[in-house]
């Protein structure tokens, strides 16, 4: 080792250097997850009222609107698993890889 070295005795210098900072971490939950989920709240309260004044004999609207609100609730669901875990699927999947459907 070097008279000038940094490093701890029995240490290499590599293993003394801090870890190199990311830009997020991994569930970090951000302003961005907040606005999103906001946004969708508003589009379901829209798509709400909306099918409260429209007509409600047409079967094939029916269908469609109920697919638009799966879609809004699945990228809601997408939307706070990736909030909460950094995937897409963390709100059903933990780290271990695991099906988690109870919040114990």
């Amino acid at each position: 080792m070097l008279a000038g070295s940094a490093a701890a005795p029995g240490l290499s210098p590599a293993a003394t250097k801090a870890p190199a900072a990311t830009k997020t971490e991994a569930g970090a939950w951000s302003s961005a997850h907040t606005i999103g989920l906001v946004v969708l709240m508003a589009i379901v309260v829209g798509w709400a009222i909306w099918a409260h004044f429209c007509d409600k004999t047409a079967g094939a609207s029916q269908l469609w609107g109920w697919l638009s609100f799966v879609a809004l609730f699945v990228a809601f669901a997408a939307l706070i698993g990736d909030g909460i875990g950094g995937r897409l699927l963390a709100l059903l999947i933990d780290g271990r890889n695991r099906m988690s459907l109870s919040c114990t």
